[in-house]
Order: C-alpha cells, then structure tokens, then sequence
C-alpha cells in the first residue's frame, strides 16, 4: 500500500471517528425524509481542496442551493460540495440537524480534514427545516453541535460563522389569510429559535442576522420557504460583506 492510499485510509478513519464522538453526545430524534421538491437530488462532487488557499465554505440546506443556483447561471443543484473558485459549497435539500451532523460536516472533514486553517472561513447557515417542520433536533442540540465544531474549527485557526434562520412568506403572486397566518406563525417559531441560538452560541463563534438583514431590505420567495434570486443574491452578498 503507497503512501498515498494510506493517507486516505486514515482520513477515512479519522472523518468516521469524528463523526461517531460528535453523535455519542447528541440525542438525535427519528429523521422525517423530506424528498426534493423538482428533480432528484444530483451525486455528491469528489472535491480535493488545496491547503494554504484563501477559502469561504458555506454549508446549509436548500436555502443555501438557492445561492449557489444565483451564482450558477440559475441551474440548481440539489446536493453538492465542491468549490467554486474561492468558495466550497456542502448543502442538501431539504437538510436538517441530522443531516448536518451524519452527512454534511463529515463530507466536508473528509474532503478537507488538513485544510481548514487560519485562512478558511466557515459559514453554516440551518435551522429552518427543523423549526418549521418535523424537529430531528432542538435548539440546544443546534447549539451545543455548533459550539463543539467552532472550538475543533478555530482551533485549527478558521473562522467561524453561525447565520440564523431567515424569515418565511412573502410569495410572490400573493398568500391567501390563511397561508398569512400560517407564515406569522412560523416567523414567531423562527424568531424564538433564533433568539435562543444567539444566547447560546460561544463567544468563538460570530452571529450573523439573516433575519434582521431580511426584514430590513425586505425579501420575497417562490413558494414561502425558498427566496427568489434577488433575494438570495443579497444574501450572498450580504454574507460576503459580513465575513470580510
């Protein structure tokens, strides 16, 4: 076996492991699958990043798709991580805390185990599929995961960044009362979850307000729950100027 099989074999190894600590202290309720909502999710893209590079690595759920997709000439992709220039993407739809913790951090560990150093910034942007539909998680299980993967990320000199959960409604084309009251009810468990975060999170970790930002410049979605492209380009943007 070359040395390079090998150095494979123990990211490998390490990646499992990691996952199998960060999951022996949480308490992960039954996963409630929620299918994508077009086409079938895409296969995950093998990516080999570069150590020493400058890199912003934004990890989420369909919400965070949508960035990409206004990043990609609109073409949306369901599940993915790879690297676009300076920024590496690990999302999947329809993602909750369960997938975090069991898909998308250990992909990206085992991607970029020996990567993540002083000049990597780190974006995680969840929340909202388990605030508005069935939990695989609470808050404190949210924070408790976020605080243990800033200290492991900043000790290994990243900076870290928790975004909350941004606002629902607004479709375009217009709600009826009910779908109204449906939204308010909604934003209120939002603001309570977001609430609850910010009191929790270490001081490590840097608080972005997606839902200030949101009500402030006003937004809009397609369907109450994904932002149309105006909005999501000033998400990414707002991101960006955020994390400079």
């Amino acid at each position: 076996m070359n040395h390079r099989n090998i150095r494979f074999l123990l990211k490998q190894c390490i990646a499992v492991m990691l996952m199998l600590v960060l999951l022996s202290g949480l308490s992960l309720p039954g996963y409630a699958a929620e299918k994508p909502k077009a086409a079938p999710a895409a296969p995950a893209a093998t990516v080999t990043v570069q150590a020493g590079k400058k890199k912003t690595i934004l990890i989420g759920d369909s919400r965070t798709a949508n960035l990409r997709q206004v990043r990609n000439n609109g073409k949306l992709v369901y599940d993915l991580i790879q690297q676009d220039g300076s920024i590496l993407w690990d999302f999947k739809w329809g993602a909750k805390f369960f997938d975090l913790a069991a898909t998308l951090i250990p992909r990206l560990e085992l991607s970029g185990l020996d990567t993540i150093d002083s000049r990597t910034t780190i974006v995680v942007w969840m929340g909202f599929n388990d605030v508005v539909g069935t939990p695989s998680a609470t808050v404190n299980e949210y924070i408790n995961y976020y605080n243990l993967m800033t200290a492991l990320w900043v000790a290994r000199g990243a900076r870290v960044y928790i975004m909350n959960v941004g606002p629902a409604g607004r479709k375009t084309g217009g709600m009826t009362k009910r779908q109204k009251e449906n939204y308010k009810a909604q934003n209120k468990q939002i603001r309570t979850f977001n609430r609850k975060l910010k009191e929790g999170l270490s001081s490590q970790a840097k608080y972005i307000d997606c839902y200030a930002y949101l009500m402030e410049t006003d937004y809009a979605t397609s369907d109450g729950t994904h932002y149309i492209p105006v909005t999501s380009r000033g998400i990414y943007k707002f991101i960006l100027k955020k994390t400079k």
